[in-house]
């Protein structure tokens, strides 16, 4: 399970906006920062490191 789908399925999630009411991010874009936490913990240290070509690749099919 990749970061963005953590989110999808986290009861803090925006799906309009794509937010996270926790940390207030634009989610699309902060799972591509590899640097970047769930303020929830809800992200392992594994997701840190997802390619982030195979992460782009995956929302941009999410918005077809």
């Amino acid at each position: 399970m990749k970061r963005y789908d953590i989110c999808e399925e986290c009861s803090h999630f925006n799906s309009f906006w794509k937010t996270c009411n926790q940390c207030k991010c634009f989610m699309p874009i902060k799972v591509l920062i590899d640097s970047a936490k769930c303020p929830k913990g809800y992200w392992r240290e594994n997701y840190a490191n997802a390619p982030k070509k195979e992460e782009k690749e995956r929302w941009k099919e999410k918005m077809q």
